[in-house]
């Protein structure tokens, strides 16, 4: 397998021209660390709160989209910045614009199933799959809902995608996997876990991927997976200091 130096596209090619099949490269030779920032379900808080900071810093980031709970693209009003409403009904998920938004900016979009089944059967995988490659996404990762996965799961996986990230915690080497380990960062994860996390990764030399829900400006307002915004600016921040260290970079 060919060894790549670190660079843009030092991880995965997943131009529409790749085979599920194809090997994806290694990253144990490369000189720094790797750290992948994900966002699962497409909450409409990581476009309002944390696209802006990771601007700022320059990051860019990986959203998994549950195409079937995507919100209507023009809400008759809007909420408080972390949500959107359109009639009496609460919607905390994106609309089509804002996730054409962070493709154009640089976001990659990925496939989290259709209605976020868990095992979900081959309808729910590919139609979430097919939705995205129409509106121009490359959508071939899969992100396991709720981290849960079989053998029957992972196999389904394989016929469009060229990857499936778990939960499972744990480094990677490469991303030639359809088990792809990473990080869940809950609302309860002291922040001293997730920079031990990254320490670890730049002492071996290893992918970080880190799983991100929503997020929330309020403390009464966290759940298990609203993150509070000044936790997420710490570790960006932290991230940041050691960017000689450790590259914040996407899947593509």
């Amino acid at each position: 397998m060919k060894r790549l130096l670190l660079s843009v596209t030092i991880l995965i090619s997943l131009s529409c021209s790749h085979k599920p099949t194809e090997p994806v490269p290694e990253l144990s030779t490369q000189n720094t660390a790797v750290c992948i920032l994900t966002f699962d379900d497409g909450y409409a808080s990581v476009y309002y709160l944390a696209k802006p900071l990771m601007d700022s810093l320059g990051f860019k980031g990986n959203c998994f989209v549950i195409c079937g709970q995507v919100c209507p693209d023009e809400p008759n009003s809007k909420g408080p910045t972390d949500s959107v409403r359109w009639g009496d009904k609460p919607c905390d998920k994106m609309t089509w614009h804002q996730i054409e938004s962070l493709h154009t900016d640089g976001w990659n979009i990925y496939n989290h199933g259709w209605n976020h089944l868990i095992f979900p059967d081959s309808s729910d995988i590919n139609s979430c799959y097919s939705c995205l490659k129409e509106k121009g996404f490359n959508a071939n990762v899969f992100a396991y809902p709720a981290g849960l996965y079989d053998e029957k799961t992972v196999n389904l996986v394989k016929l469009n995608h060229i990857a499936g990230r778990t939960t499972d915690p744990g480094l990677e080497d490469n991303l030639n996997s359809y088990v792809l380990r990473g990080y869940y960062v809950k609302t309860q994860t002291p922040l001293d876990t997730v920079k031990s996390w990254i320490d670890l990764a730049i002492t071996q030399r290893k992918l970080l991927i880190l799983i991100f829900h929503g997020f929330c400006t309020k403390t009464n307002k966290e759940t298990k997976n609203i993150l509070n915004l000044q936790s997420f600016k710490y570790i960006l921040q932290y991230l940041s200091e050691n960017q000689n260290l450790i590259k914040v970079e996407t899947f593509q």
